[in-house]
């Protein structure tokens, strides 16, 4: 499975990252590749969620259940998929200072067999990178 951690500093409170990473129903808002978002259920500590994402060309579906442990972390495990064997993996939430959050975001992803590498690449190389400027910007401009 590949797998990948990154980190991340965000000029915003923790509670606020948390938010912006836990409203996943406004994901399409400002992550271009995510075309749409099906809450199935959702409570204030887990829930699940059906992503429909478009990179390269290439469309991918796939539902998570997501645990919430407000505001430190968000996990999540994968219920099923097209095109995606796994998908597990964490966003944790460090407190530096009152308007300052260091946030690991960790990911392990095992696509079917007919999904070509230069697919994964992309997702790992340029898509995680751009992935992360884009919750960081939400975060930092709301």
């Amino acid at each position: 499975m590949a797998g990948v951690t990154t980190n991340l500093t965000v000029n915003v409170p923790i509670e606020k990252f948390y938010e912006v990473i836990a409203d996943v129903e406004s994901y399409p808002e400002f992550i271009p590749e995510m075309k749409a978002i099906k809450v199935i259920s959702m409570s204030d500590t887990e829930g699940e969620v059906k992503y429909d994402l478009k990179i390269m060309g290439f469309g991918v579906s796939y539902t998570l259940n997501l645990q919430k442990n407000a505001p430190t972390e968000l996990s999540w495990t994968f219920i099923k998929g097209t095109k995606m064997k796994d998908n597990k993996g964490h966003w944790k939430l460090k407190k530096i200072d009152d308007n300052t959050t260091e946030a690991e975001y960790k990911v392990e992803l095992k696509l079917g067999a007919l999904v070509p590498k230069k697919f994964t690449d992309q997702l790992t190389k340029v898509g995680l990178p751009a992935l992360m400027k884009q919750f960081k910007e939400r975060a930092e401009n709301l």
